[in-house]
């Protein structure tokens, strides 16, 4: 479910790069940053604004691997689908390092809530 997430925030968790090319074509990312009013926004850093898509992408990839680790369903099928997923993960951060994401940013804030919400702010 999104939830309050911002769409490109949950389209990184599905790892779907082409979609998530077009919702940023209609989302201002770059500086200066046009937001509200609210306080609660000013200074804020893009992958903050946008529900980290870059930490979320990497960790629906580690959950991916934990699972497969856990049901111990490593065969060759399993890495195949393991490759693919690794495949789309990569294409969807190079979509959001293109448009500007950074790549280190640290979690800091989670501006409202959605199903992953607390997940997402223990890494």
């Amino acid at each position: 479910s999104i939830g309050h997430r911002h769409p490109a925030s949950y389209l990184a968790l599905l790892w779907r790069a082409e979609e998530l090319r077009i919702v940023l074509s209609h989302c201002r990312y770059k500086y200066p940053l046009r937001l509200t009013k609210n306080d609660a926004t000013s200074g804020i850093s893009i992958g903050a604004l946008f529900h980290y898509p870059v930490h979320t992408a990497f960790i629906s990839l580690r959950g991916k691997l934990q699972n497969s680790i856990e049901n111990e369903t490593i065969s060759k099928e399993c890495l195949q689908d393991f490759a693919d997923a690794a495949s789309q993960c990569i294409s969807t951060v190079e979509c959001l390092f293109s448009c500007g994401f950074e790549p280190n940013e640290r979690i800091e804030t989670i501006i409202g809530t959605f199903p992953e919400s607390d997940e997402l702010e223990s890494h």
